[in-house]
């Protein structure tokens, strides 16, 4: 019996030594949006490091949008994600204006930063946001 109980021990902890070893990789891969001061989303596709994706920012009363809709062209999000942190490059849909922007990770959130206008130019992406994992339902596709 104990021979029993000592191998489902090492069973087990070999186990849990193994869930910590490779934790799941934190993703920023998905649709995250806010709602605040104006409607902004990004839809940001992950491949290893590297981070693509689209933006959408309409101002609340519709009279402006920056918008490059996904899967229409280049990606307007581009850039290196480093931990939980990817620094990225913007660029507007409704200017030349080229944003560089830091992505911040918490979970189910995402900060939004802009930390350098490189090209500038008119835009209406917000310079701060807190974005938030949304849910897609598989019955609406």
């Amino acid at each position: 019996m104990r021979k029993i109980v000592g191998l489902m021990f090492a069973c087990l902890a070999s186990t849990v030594a193994g869930l910590y070893a490779n934790p799941p990789d934190k993703t920023f891969e998905g649709e995250w949006a806010s709602h605040r001061g104006l409607d902004f989303a990004i839809h940001l596709h992950q491949n290893g490091d590297q981070l693509t994706g689209y933006h959408s920012a309409v101002t609340k009363d519709g009279s402006r949008t920056d918008t490059v809709p996904d899967g229409e062209g280049s990606p307007s999000i581009t850039g290196i994600i480093k931990g939980d942190n990817a620094i990225v490059d913007v660029h507007s849909g409704y200017s030349d204006a080229l944003l560089k922007v830091r992505l911040t990770l918490h979970g189910r959130s995402l900060d939004w930063k802009v930390i350098e206008v490189k090209t500038p130019g008119e835009y209406y992406i917000p310079d701060k946001a807190t974005l938030y994992k949304e849910h897609s339902d598989p019955k609406k596709r």
